[in-house]
C-alpha cells in the first residue's frame, strides 16, 4: 500500500531581521506571512509553474 502524503502550500522569502530587537523581528516576520496569505495568487507556484 502506497504512502499518501498530504498537500500543502508553502511560501519562501529572504528577508533580514530587525538587529537586536526580537519582538520587532517577530512583527516583521507576521507581517510577512500575512502579506504571503493575502498574495497567494499572484505568485508564481500557485499559477502552476512549479509543480
Amino acid at each position: 500500500m502506497p504512502l499518501v502524503h498530504p498537500k500543502y502550500k508553502v511560501a519562501v522569502v529572504q528577508a533580514a531581521p530587525v538587529w537586536l530587537n526580537l519582538e520587532v523581528s517577530i512583527d516583521k516576520t507576521i507581517e510577512l506571512v500575512n502579506e504571503a496569505a493575502a498574495n497567494v495568487n499572484r505568485y508564481p507556484a500557485s499559477r502552476g509553474y512549479l509543480k
